[in-house]
């Protein structure tokens, strides 16, 4: 008789087998795939031509395969489960086919639980797995179709211009051009009539253009006030200043307030403030910037809303009835308001920089609402006031290693996840500024010395321009005093983009004037860099303008945006004061910009990006089904 086999030899004979064929080989370096275990009398799939893998039939389902056939679906073996039966385990896999042969295998679902070919989200957003936007259909990521609720009202941006009797429309954050359904047009049209008060339409076709157009950023929420209580927490980090956060105490009144104190040097003070207002405190041990200070705060909050209100804000009476109401719509995460100077002057404060403070303050985002997103006409709201969805960033919201720039980078990735954040001047913040002329420009250099950390965690968002290498052409020769030249290069350019935009309607009437306010918008556009990524070179243009005709130019580019502004805002400082504030903030950001990148030992943050013209053609509006 033959020896007896103890119970699971086979199994564990099998398993050394395997693990001896998955070895790599030597001088082959690590082999990429690992051994698979055959039954005996069972060849191994091999890949053929499509042609021929298509015409001939295929194996009977737990047949053995022929030379020349492939299993689909095809199966993965999982060596980890061969176990007590003494055979590999058999893992059914679907799969989809390559253009031009083989079979794609889907790949074994990752531990967090997320689909095997898609990236896992950004973690760092919430702890543990953040919560996925809603989604929005065909202007979304693909789901059913999020409904805006009943009577909620939009309102048209002021920068979206229809073309060929309402039929295509250009505008939006990012900017883009968009064809529209025929079906869109009298709801369009009531929308175009409704004006700046808004329209909350109804019919499905309506609620359709309205979603779609949220989501392009070519309208806007227009809420109305919803009176309290509200089910909000407000979240204050504060280090040091008790009488700022005194003050900021008394003006949120009326909801549930967590202080988190970042190991202020003298506790008291912020203690009795929170104490004398009912505010619940925390304190850490160390300190550890706002970032961590708005996260302990984020998870201890037990409401749906959390409003991070930082010390030295004070809001405004009605500023939640204003907020509140825009997470009606579900998408949305996250709601700032406008953000404005008290205009009090401390002790050793500069009143021309209180009045210039006034009109230009670094946190105050203008007068227009708008949806925040990378590339749109407002990029970031800073979060010295901000309301957020608990569910959307529950967790580590903030990344605590930045001390600067988190908000930026906060507000990125919720808009990387789907998610909108939205502007609303509509509710007022006042705010405590630093009005003494070195805090002032030290306050401008430390805000510009996060750009390096910000490029690296945002590849490709930190450019401080984005030119059309037609548009730079043209504004080359004309720089170069060659207006003939740049006449031509400019029509070549309207022709090609004509040439793209064969099949909108107006096709030809629309490049051209896409060319001539795109070449407006990247002479702006290196103006800008100028005076503040590239301010160097700004300088060198400025002292050599008397004598030199490119000098010239690119002064012109750097000192008309300022001029316009002066004289749309009409600030209660005179021009030349008012030019010379402006290109001392402005270079005071570019050399921290620079400073960063030195450190960092990356030219990201001041390369620009310069493109060739692409304009993006999403699908157009369809009545729903």
């Amino acid at each position: 008789m033959g020896r007896a086999r103890r119970p699971g030899q086979r199994a564990r004979r099998q398993r050394r087998d395997a693990r001896r064929r998955c070895r790599p080989a030597a001088g082959r370096g690590p082999r990429h795939r690992l051994g698979r275990l055959r039954r005996p009398g069972r060849r191994r799939a091999r890949r053929v031509h499509r042609d021929v893998r298509d015409a001939a039939p295929g194996p009977r389902p737990g047949a053995a395969v022929p030379r020349g056939h492939r299993r689909d679906p095809p199966a993965r073996r999982d060596h980890a489960g061969a176990g007590r039966a003494g055979r590999a385990r058999r893992v059914a896999v679907g799969g989809a086919r390559r253009p031009g042969g083989g079979v794609r295998c889907a790949r074994p679902r990752d531990p967090g639980g997320h689909g095997g070919g898609r990236r896992a989200p950004d973690r760092r957003l919430a702890g543990g797995r953040p919560r996925p936007p809603p989604r929005t259909g065909r202007g979304g990521r693909g789901g059913p179709a999020v409904k805006l609720p009943a009577g909620f009202a939009v309102a048209l941006d002021r920068d979206t211009s229809f073309w060929s009797g309402g039929r295509v429309a250009t505008g939006g954050s990012p900017w883009k051009v968009v064809r529209l359904a025929d079906t869109a047009g009298p709801h369009l049209a009531a929308l175009r009539r409704a004006g700046a008060r808004g329209l909350a339409d109804s019919s499905p076709v309506g609620r359709a253009l309205a979603r779609r157009l949220l989501d392009l950023g070519m309208a806007h929420p227009v809420p109305a006030p919803r009176p309290g209580p509200h089910d909000v927490t407000v979240v204050v980090p504060a280090f040091g200043r008790a009488d700022e956060l005194d003050r900021c105490l008394a003006a949120v009144k009326g909801v549930p307030v967590i202080v988190v104190d970042d190991c202020s040097p003298d506790p008291g003070p912020l203690r009795r403030a929170a104490e004398a207002h009912g505010a619940r405190l925390v304190r850490h041990p160390r300190n550890r910037g706002p970032a961590a200070a708005r996260n302990t705060g984020l998870r201890l909050v037990e409401t749906p809303f959390a409003a991070f209100v930082d010390s030295d804000c004070r809001p405004g009476d009605g500023w939640l009835d204003v907020l509140v109401p825009h997470f009606d719509d579900p998408r949305v995460a996250a709601v700032a308001p406008r953000v404005l100077p008290d205009g009090h002057v401390p002790g050793g404060g500069s009143a021309l920089l209180a009045r210039y403070e006034a009109a230009r303050s670094s946190l105050d985002m203008g007068a227009r609402p708008a949806l925040v997103r990378p590339g749109g006409r407002l990029g970031f709201v800073p979060t010295a006031t901000l309301l957020v969805r608990v569910s959307a960033v529950e967790g580590d919201a903030f990344d605590e290693e930045l001390r600067l720039g988190e908000d930026v980078d906060f507000v990125w990735r919720l808009g990387d996840r789907g998610w909108h954040v939205r502007y609303e001047p509509a509710a007022h913040v006042t705010h405590s500024g630093r009005l003494r002329p070195l805090d002032w420009a030290r306050r401008r250099h430390e805000y510009g010395t996060s750009a390096a950390d910000l490029a690296r965690r945002h590849p490709g968002r930190l450019a401080p321009a984005r030119p059309s290498a037609w548009n730079l052409a043209v504004l080359g020769l004309l720089a170069w005093g060659r207006p003939g030249a740049a006449a031509a290069c400019a029509g070549v350019s309207a022709a090609l983009l004509t040439r793209r935009l064969s099949r909108l309607p107006g096709g030809r009437g629309l490049a051209v004037s896409l060319v001539g306010r795109g070449v407006v918008a990247d002479a702006a556009a290196v103006g800008h860099a100028l005076r503040r990524e590239w301010w160097p070179l700004g300088l060198l243009a400025l002292a050599a303008a008397p004598r030199s005709r490119p000098a010239r130019a690119a002064a012109a580019a750097m000192l008309a945006p300022v001029a316009l502004e002066w004289l749309r805002e009409r600030p209660a400082v005179d021009p030349a004061r008012y030019t010379v504030l402006r290109l001392t903030e402005d270079a005071a950001y570019g050399s921290g910009v620079t400073a960063a990148a030195v450190r960092a030992r990356s030219a990201a943050p001041l390369r620009p990006d310069i493109r060739l013209p692409d304009i993006p053609f999403p699908k157009a509006l369809r009545r729903p089904s």
